[in-house]
């Protein structure tokens, strides 16, 4: 195990918006992050793609989670 995922830092790398912060949505597991931002409408979230930080920080590495149930389990492995 390489380390954690930083959401809010990956939100800020996948869209280079200012004004981005992470929200957990109504799912509460891994698959509930969402990138959000203060410029734009409060309906407009994407996605969170954990394999490209992940491969940004580390390189050559992948992500994966420990605990479904648990939003904060996401790693980067090689």
């Amino acid at each position: 195990m390489l380390g954690g995922i930083n959401v809010n830092v990956a939100c800020t790398y996948q869209y280079k918006v200012p004004g981005y912060g992470t929200i957990l949505r109504s799912q509460n597991n891994v698959y509930g992050w969402r990138c959000g931002s203060s410029v734009w409408s409060a309906s407009d979230v994407r996605g969170v793609d954990m394999a490209r930080e992940c491969r940004r920080v580390f390189g050559n590495a992948y992500a994966d989670f420990l605990n479904f149930k648990d939003p904060y389990s996401w790693r980067c492995f090689r």
